[in-house]
């Protein structure tokens, strides 16, 4: 994704620099203009890839918070995970930032050089337990070198996956059969 997203980046990057724009009016204006990219609109899927977070049914799939999530057996003998949390809970959720990315991205470049040190000889235990360290962090987000765009809040709700989908889901399972 990083590959397919740089050329974006790199104008991205150009534009918070400041670009010369020329306005051929009445007047003949010349203006310096910076861009920067506060918020990105995406679906769920592709804000995973966009964030390097694991898909967002998965344990700490949230791309706004750490919620672990659990499984809920389904009325089909299937599972979901759920992201419910207690009042309790909420003042103990670490959410996502850019200073909160990059010390979670520290622990997963740490935990990757310590499995390529031991040869893949480390027990799945220690494994299981990186894995809830990282919080889900899979790579480095490349929109982490824009000034003003923060990882946590920069992406904006998908209302097709957050509302409409469970809506929808609801009213049709409450129509008569």
């Amino acid at each position: 994704m990083s590959l397919f997203l740089r050329p974006l980046i790199d104008e991205l990057l150009n534009l918070e620099r400041g670009e010369h724009f020329d306005f051929h009016g009445q007047d003949n204006n010349a203006v310096t203009a910076r861009v920067f990219l506060i918020g990105a609109c995406c679906d769920k899927p592709a804000q995973a890839l966009l964030q390097f977070l694991p898909e967002p049914t998965a344990a700490f799939g949230c791309g706004r918070c750490e919620v672990k999530g659990f499984m809920v057996k389904t009325a089909k003998d299937g599972n979901e995970r759920s992201f419910a949390t207690t009042c309790a809970d909420l003042t103990e959720i670490q959410r996502c930032s850019n200073m909160r990315f990059d010390v979670l991205l520290d622990i997963k470049l740490l935990h990757d050089q310590l499995r390529q040190s031991l040869l893949g000889r480390i027990d799945k235990s220690l494994m299981m337990q990186h894995k809830i360290e990282e919080k889900g962090i899979t790579g480095p987000c490349i929109f982490r070198e824009l000034a003003y765009f923060d990882v946590g809040n920069g992406f904006m709700a998908d209302s097709l996956h957050n509302v409409y989908i469970g809506a929808f889901v609801r009213c049709v399972a409450s129509l008569p059969k």
